[in-house]
């Protein structure tokens, strides 16, 4: 029996010691891939911004925002089903195709062509006072849109201006983007010291089957305190790094009247840290296991646990008589 401790608890320090490797192998890998802010292509902001093509390789758009967001870089949203995408791209770069723009702007006027984008362009063209400068030129292009809308739709016009407010939310959280790295991997390193921890230290069984029951709680608790929600949704995985993946291969399950009401009342300390994934046009659920049903899978599996190591325990005695 000694033995079997013995091997259990070399065991279970060997997987303490390899999880967090791979766990941070796995952040590693798909930390690019699931950046909130990846580097994108100063054709397809002219796109977004000026509605112009200055290439052939630029792809159709659904919508989206285009702003410059400093000197030193220029920003866009790429809009799709499920919500949208964000780019960066250097200011300087951007810029290098400007007279381009203006160019293709002025062709598209003495074609006969009439759009926001044109009425824009001409109102910039014809002040004097604004500036000769791509931001000038997103600027009267952004009121002549929005005066378009005013005559169209007013609705429509509160909807653009919360898009715009949720591309600049999507822009200040990838500063934490890095916070989330972190989180994640001292999340899951910590998650399996808790549930090995009683093993390495040879505790009792009922104190190992009670850390493996609380596994399912505090492996969902992140989501149920407002991380990665949405991968619970057709949206998903997304939201962090690596965790989404995880919880992937967890939905499903119900959320009960009582689940509603406790997660109803929970703070959503992490939410900040969880990457926006933009406006979105359609989402589907895919369901999530509520804090009741984690609870009830955890008194089962902690409950498991403890039956085949009590009934090994007696066997062995029985054997040894």
């Amino acid at each position: 029996m000694k033995h079997v401790r013995l091997l259990t608890s070399v065991t279970a320090c060997l997987v303490v010691v390899v999880v967090p490797i791979l766990s941070a192998i796995g952040i590693a890998v798909l930390a690019p891939r699931m950046a909130p802010v990846r580097l994108g292509s100063s054709h397809l902001f002219w796109k977004l911004a000026c509605g112009v093509n200055l290439s052939p390789e630029v792809h159709d758009v659904w919508g989206g925002d285009a702003f410059f967001v400093d000197d030193t870089w220029a920003a866009y949203s790429d809009s799709h089903m499920h919500g949208s995408d964000m780019y960066y791209v250097a200011t300087s770069d951007v810029l290098a195709d400007f007279d381009a723009v203006v160019t293709a702007l002025r062709r598209s006027h003495e074609h006969g062509e009439d759009s926001a984008f044109i009425r824009g362009y001409i109102d910039w063209r014809d002040d004097d006072e604004q500036p000769r400068s791509g931001a000038g030129l997103l600027e009267s292009i952004g009121r002549a849109r929005k005066r378009q809308l005013v005559e169209e739709d007013v609705d429509l016009l509160a909807y653009v201006v919360a898009e715009e407010q949720l591309f600049w939310q999507q822009w200040q959280r990838a500063n934490w983007y890095w916070a989330s790295v972190l989180f994640e991997w001292v999340f899951l390193s910590g998650l399996v010291i808790f549930v090995l921890w009683p093993v390495i230290r040879n505790r009792s069984v009922l104190r190992c089957a009670l850390h493996v029951g609380l596994l399912p709680l505090l492996f969902l608790l992140p989501t149920y305190l407002g991380y990665a929600t949405y991968s619970f949704t057709s949206a998903g995985p997304s939201g962090g790094v690596l965790y989404p993946y995880l919880l992937v291969y967890i939905r499903g399950g119900t959320v009960t009247a009582l689940d509603s009401s406790i997660l109803a009342h929970l703070p959503q300390v992490l939410e900040p840290l969880s990457t926006p994934i933009g406006s979105w046009m359609a989402l589907t659920g895919m369901s999530m296991p509520g804090p009741t049903s984690a609870i009830i899978a955890g008194v089962l599996i902690g409950g498991l646990i403890a039956a085949i190591s009590l009934g090994y325990g007696w066997w062995l005695k029985r054997d040894a008589t």
